[in-house]
C-alpha cells in the first residue's frame, strides 16, 4: 500500500511487481523440504516431543518466521506425506488450536477436517514430481486468492495500476514444464532464476534468501497497534459474534504481548474477522446475500 502511495506520489500510474516468481520457479523455503521432511521421519516419534519441548522454551523472537515458529509450523505436517505437510504448514489455525478457538456448539459448523489429498486429486496434481506439484498447487491458489488480490487492492486504493512480468503467458509456459531440479534444492529456491540473472544482478542480490513483502506486525501488535487489537477483539465485540471463545483469544493476546510466543498471524486473522462480522450487516443479511 504505501510503495504504491510513493508511486502514485511520484507521478507513476503503472507499477511492475514480481507476483508469480516464487509460485513458478520454486521460491518458498518450504518447495524445497522433501529431502528432509523425509529424513526426519526416519527418526523415531520422541523427537516430535523433544522439538515441541524446544520450541516451548525457544523465546519468541518476533521476527518473520523465528526458529520457534520454524520448530512448530515444521511439527504440524513432519509426519505426513510431503504435499500435505506443505497444505499444513500454510495453516494458520490447525485444527487442535480451532476447537479452543470455537465453541463446542459451533464446532460442527465451523471444523471440518480437510483431506488435502483431495484438492491434489481435483487438480490433476498428484504426479510423480512431488515438489512441482506443490509449486503447481501454489500458483493455482496461493497466488490468485492471496498474493494477486492484496497486491491489486493495495495499488488501486492509490489509484495505481500494476503488471506483473512473470505472469506473461510464455514465461508461464517455460516455467511450467521445467523440472523442479531447476526450480528448488536443498536450501535453493528459484534455482534456474537466480543462474538466469547471475550476470545481469549484483551478486549480493542474487545470493539473498526469501525475505517477503511484510511488516514487522508481530512487533506493532506489542506496540502502536495493541490498543486497536484490544479494542477490536473486546470481550464484547467477540461474544456478540457467537461462536468464538474470547478466553482462548484472551490468553492469545497475553501470550503476544508478553513475548511468550508470537501469535500475530492468528491474532491479525481475528481481528479482521471480528472486524468483518462487527459491521453494520447482520450475519442473516450476508446469508441471504450470497
Amino acid at each position: 500500500y504505501y510503495a504504491s502511495r510513493m508511486a502514485q506520489k511520484e507521478g507513476y500510474k503503472v507499477i511492475l511487481t514480481g507476483d508469480g516468481a516464487d509460485e513458478l520457479f520454486g521460491g518458498y523455503p518450504t518447495h524445497y523440504l522433501p529431502k528432509i521432511l523425509r529424513a526426519y521421519q526416519c527418526l523415531p516419534r520422541i523427537f516430535d516431543s523433544i522439538f515441541s519441548s524446544l520450541s516451548n522454551i525457544l523465546p519468541s523472537q518476533h521476527v518473520k518466521l523465528g526458529l520457534q515458529e520454524k520448530i512448530s509450523r515444521f511439527l504440524l505436517g513432519a509426519r505426513d506425506p510431503y504435499q500435505i505437510a506443505h497444505a499444513k504448514w500454510k495453516l494458520i489455525f490447525n485444527i487442535d488450536e480451532l476447537q479452543h478457538l470455537i465453541l463446542p456448539s459451533h464446532q460442527y459448523e465451523y471444523i471440518q477436517a480437510s483431506d488435502f489429498r483431495e484438492y491434489f486429486e481435483k487438480k490433476s496434481l498428484t504426479i510423480d514430481d512431488e515438489i512441482d506439484s506443490v509449486i503447481k498447487a501454489d500458483f493455482r491458489s496461493f497466488l490468485p486468492y492471496d498474493c494477486l488480490v492484496k497486491s491489486d487492492i493495495s495499488a488501486m486504493q492509490n489509484g495505481i495500476e500494476i503488471r506483473s512480468p512473470f505472469l506473461n503467458k510464455d514465461i508461464i509456459a517455460f516455467a511450467w514444464h521445467l523440472p523442479s531440479s531447476m526450480k528448488a534444492g536443498l536450501f535453493k529456491t528459484k534455482i534456474v532464476l537466480r543462474k538466469a540473472l547471475s550476470e545481469t544482478l549484483p551478486s549480493d542480490i542474487i545470493r539473498l534468501p526469501k525475505m517477503g513483502f511484510v511488516p514487522p506486525l508481530s512487533i506493532w501488535l506489542t506496540r502502536e497497534l495493541k490498543p486497536v487489537m484490544f479494542d477490536i477483539l473486546s470481550e464484547g465485540n467477540v461474544v456478540k459474534i457467537g461462536f468464538l471463545n474470547y478466553n482462548y483469544i484472551l490468553t492469545l493476546m497475553e501470550e503476544h504481548i508478553s513475548k511468550h510466543r508470537d501469535h500475530s498471524a492468528k491474532l491479525w486473522c481475528l481481528m479482521g474477522l471480528v472486524r468483518f462480522y462487527s459491521k453494520p450487516m447482520s450475519r442473516d443479511d450476508l446469508i441471504k446475500n450470497k
